[in-house]
């Protein structure tokens, strides 16, 4: 064979080498059977965007009081009294009220003359627990920037308030959603303690069943 042959042969190879080539998507084994399929290429791309994100616990929340009385949580006071100095409020310790409550996530009456505008810092804890005594009223709050609910018990009553309309508003499915900022009240039945905090969201809904591994292109049903 001459040299020329040779050559042609070698580059002929090397072509068809390379097209024969494909880069597999660098993703880990999920363990899946199928191994590297065909199907479905690019459904890993749509379960990666539907995956929700964790809520933050370090970001402010804007809250709009309404002239008069509200009911909030301890850090909305904290966030007016740099903002305008005095305010009149009055937190429930299960006795008689004081000025101020003693926790982060209790919830307490701030009184404003004007409908009032504040950002309120989160903390930077994601939880904290309220205890409230055997048949005894407490007051709750939420110092974060997303929505919570807190789980009540069995006998439980809580209560929220909306000052626009200077009326309550009960919680009838053994869980009380309190807004960023909000306070609500809440009557323990065998007293206990009561978590406020930030739960992560529910995984996807859409992600469906992984039949192959991840690592190739395998199939989701």
């Amino acid at each position: 064979m001459s040299n020329r042959i040779k050559v042609a042969a070698v580059a002929l190879i090397t072509i068809v080498s390379m097209t024969s080539f494909v880069a597999m998507p660098a993703f880990a084994d999920d363990g899946g059977s199928a191994g590297f399929g065909n199907s479905n290429h690019g459904w890993w791309q749509n379960w990666f965007s539907a995956t929700p994100s964790l809520p933050q616990t370090n970001v402010q929340s804007t809250v709009t009081l309404s002239a008069g009385w509200n009911l909030v949580d301890q850090a909305v006071l904290d966030a007016l009294q740099v903002q305008t100095g005095q305010v009149y409020s009055d937190f429930w310790n299960g006795n008689s009220y004081q000025s101020t409550a003693t926790s982060v996530a209790d919830g307490l009456w701030v009184y404003t003359a004007t409908s009032t505008t504040i950002a309120v810092p989160a903390p930077s804890i994601s939880s904290k627990t309220i205890t409230i005594g055997a048949k005894a009223w407490g007051m709750i709050g939420n110092p974060y920037s997303t929505s919570v609910s807190v789980t009540l018990q069995q006998g439980d009553v809580a209560y929220t308030y909306d000052p626009s309309t200077a009326q309550y508003s009960q919680a009838y499915t053994g869980t009380v959603s309190l807004a960023p900022g909000q306070g609500a009240w809440l009557f323990s039945a065998a007293g206990g303690n009561y978590s406020v905090g930030i739960q992560p969201p529910s995984p996807p809904s859409n992600a469906g069943t992984v039949t192959g591994s991840v690592y190739g292109m395998g199939t989701v049903q």
